[in-house]
């Protein structure tokens, strides 16, 4: 009898832990379909920079001065940023 008390404890035990990992779970893939939502808008500015930046290096080499500077910082921080999101996908799924 002591024996099936402690496997009805443990069962218990292991039923509680398995309904909050589950919620976890929901939890971790409502985030991540969060991310996935918010990537596509992120390209598209990761796009738009690279492609200012990529005019900009042109201007510049061709002696016209614009927002070269300013376009590279741009694009380093959606660049930084792409990263970071793609990081935290990787690491939720």
């Amino acid at each position: 009898m002591d024996m099936l008390s402690e496997k009805e404890e443990e069962s218990s035990k292991l039923d509680i832990e398995l309904a909050e990992l589950q919620a976890a779970i929901k939890a971790k893939e409502q985030i991540l379909a969060h991310l996935h939502d918010e990537l596509p808008p992120l390209r598209s500015q990761r796009d738009r920079a690279i492609a200012d930046a990529e005019h900009s290096k042109r201007r510049q080499a061709q002696g016209i001065s614009g927002l070269g500077d300013e376009l590279e910082e741009r694009g380093r921080w959606l660049k930084g940023v792409d990263t970071t999101l793609r990081g935290m996908l990787e690491a939720g799924a």
